[in-house]
C-alpha cells in the first residue's frame, strides 16, 4: 500500500492526530503500538492526580510503520480484545491472554491506578 493511500484510510478513521494527555475518559485496557508510546501513556497515567483510582492495563504490541507490520499488530490487538470479551471475567484471566499473544510477538505490559 502507497503512503498516500495509508493517508486516506488514516483520515477516514479519525480527522485529526490525538493527544493521549488531553483525553479525560478512564479506560480499562490502553493499547499502544510502539515503546515511546507506551512509555508517555504510562508516564502520564502515573503522574494524573488520581481521579478514580480505578485499574488501567497498559499494553504494548511493538509494531513497525509499515503497513504489512500496521496488519499483523492490529491483528494481535483485535484477537486480545475479542478474547477480553467473551471472558467472564476478564480480569482475573488477563496474564493468560496476554499469554497468548505473547506466543506470537513480546509485550510490554504496566498496571496502572489512575
Amino acid at each position: 500500500m502507497g503512503i498516500l493511500k495509508m493517508i486516506d484510510r488514516n483520515l477516514q478513521l479519525k480527522p485529526k492526530p490525538e493527544r493521549w494527555q488531553d483525553e479525560p475518559r478512564h479506560f480499562n485496557l490502553i493499547v499502544c503500538f510502539e515503546q515511546r508510546i507506551f512509555d508517555i501513556v504510562v508516564e502520564d497515567l502515573y503522574s494524573r492526580k488520581p481521579a478514580q483510582h480505578r485499574l488501567a492495563h497498559v499494553v504494548n504490541i511493538e509494531t513497525p510503520d509499515n503497513f504489512a507490520s500496521a496488519k499483523i499488530g492490529g491483528t494481535l490487538a483485535c484477537q486480545l480484545v475479542e478474547m477480553i470479551a467473551k471472558s467472564p471475567d476478564w480480569e482475573a484471566e488477563f496474564p493468560a491472554l496476554l499469554g497468548i499473544i505473547e506466543q506470537t510477538v513480546q509485550l510490554q505490559h504496566a498496571v496502572v491506578f489512575y
